[in-house]
């Protein structure tokens, strides 16, 4: 199988959601470089950095929750389904791409969690968003917004366990950083 990565790139650059996407990176990359600009101003605040990451935290999932419920329009059946990973098989170049924006949706909230849980677990934190992603498929198949798709599971928690390893990269740089005395 050949994929169009030009074609795929078009559809993720063309989506809509009914969010500017600009706002949406905009919020994504604000939430997250606030979190790691307030563990360089505060690194014996962990307890303040926490909380600050706990409410971006939710900030931003009000955010998803608009993209993936609130702002769609309600269809006439709810429509569900349970096949894994079946759109790569397709060749359908659309649907690859909604694949990659659900990877990229969670990747800021997997890098909130990871600044926000104490003691900075993989494993709470995938399990949180794992869980906040089952939630909205189960609001979307209840509300009949969207499809209730077992692939947007696999691919939102993807995208969680990506933004949890940027937040360990950063972090240990961060502190690599401060430990060489660079800065104070």
């Amino acid at each position: 199988m050949k994929y169009d990565i030009g074609l795929i790139t078009k559809y993720v650059l063309e989506f809509d959601a009914g969010i500017p996407k600009s706002l949406a990176l905009g919020v994504s990359v604000i939430t997250c470089g606030a979190v790691l600009v307030l563990s360089v101003l505060k690194p014996n605040h962990p307890a303040l950095v926490r909380k600050v990451s706990w409410w971006m935290f939710l900030a931003y999932l009000l955010m998803v929750l608009c993209f993936t419920i609130l702002f769609r329009e309600e269809k006439d059946v709810a429509q569900i389904s349970m096949i894994p990973i079946w759109e790569y098989a397709s060749l359908n170049y659309k649907l690859i791409a909604e694949s990659i924006l659900n990877v990229l949706l969670f990747v800021p909230l997997g890098f909130l969690a990871g600044a926000a849980i104490k003691g900075r677990k993989l494993l709470r934190t995938i399990g949180l968003c794992c869980c906040i992603s089952v939630t909205i498929e189960l609001l979307q198949l209840i509300t009949k917004r969207g499809v209730c798709n077992i692939d947007d599971v696999i691919h939102n928690t993807l995208g969680c366990f990506i933004g949890y390893g940027l937040f360990l990269l950063c972090y240990m740089t961060i502190r690599r950083i401060k430990n060489t005395g660079l800065l104070t």
